[in-house]
């Protein structure tokens, strides 16, 4: 099968696709063909060498895929064949033809659902809240701290990702003096994070939630995908077409 693996840290560039042997699934898990796979801005932070945690090279990189289930390990009961699912992949390993991941993560798409939207929402989809009532702005790194100046006294800054690139660094005892509450999101456990992507597809299945995939690359253009997400040129989400 062909597959994206980077075997340094670097630009775009360092993406390239190989042959690589099919994968084999094992007892609890399912092969699943991708047609579809997520690409998120945190996946060119880690091929740049800038991820905020450990990372080992060589990677196949690729957090999300969509496809059709087509076959099962040990202990999985064959109702799953021939089904169209979106999954997690657990951080790595999404951008390749064929993937093996947990059947009990993998999500059917509902119908109504395109397998391109079902991809667009594994990661995002479960970010998708609409609150009327709250007011503020997402800003991080350099436009984050000058936020956090002009910030009233009394008011909150919410932690929750890295999307510029860097840490907006904030002085703790700064913040308790002015009575500024800091505070990052609970950390998602598995259970939560499955929750929520199936709420999304339900949403979206009811039409009360419209992905929109506002540009795809073929697999072989992966290194062109990075370079238009991490320039900031895309709008909505960036796939893969692997199928």
């Amino acid at each position: 099968m062909r597959l994206v693996r980077m075997a340094e840290f670097g630009g775009p560039e360092v993406l390239r696709v190989e042959q690589a042997p099919d994968p084999v699934s094992g007892a609890g898990r399912v092969l699943v063909e991708v047609v579809w796979a997520a690409i998120t801005f945190v996946e060119t932070q880690v091929r740049a060498g800038n991820a905020p945690w450990p990372v080992r090279v060589p990677l196949v990189p690729g957090g999300g895929v969509a496809g059709v289930v087509t076959a099962v390990g040990e202990g999985v009961g064959g109702e799953l064949l021939g089904l169209a699912v979106a999954v997690s992949t657990g951080g790595s390993g999404g951008y390749a033809e064929r993937v093996v991941v947990d059947a009990a993560e993998a999500v059917v798409v509902p119908d109504g659902v395109g397998l391109d939207e079902a991809a667009a929402l594994i990661a995002d989809g479960r970010t998708a809240v609409l609150n009327p009532a709250a007011a503020g702005s997402v800003v991080g790194g350099p436009l984050g701290r000058a936020a956090y100046g002009v910030l009233r006294s009394g008011g909150l800054m919410v932690g929750y990702g890295r999307a510029s690139g860097e840490w907006a660094a904030v002085d703790p005892d700064d913040a308790a003096r002015r009575g500024i509450e800091l505070v990052r999101p609970e950390r998602p456990t598995p259970e939560r994070i499955g929750a929520a992507f199936r709420e999304a597809l339900r949403h979206a299945a009811e039409g009360t939630l419209a992905p929109v995939v506002g540009q795809w690359f073929p697999l072989e253009r992966a290194a062109d995908a990075h370079a238009a997400v991490e320039a900031r040129r895309t709008v909505g989400k960036t796939l893969l077409r692997v199928g």
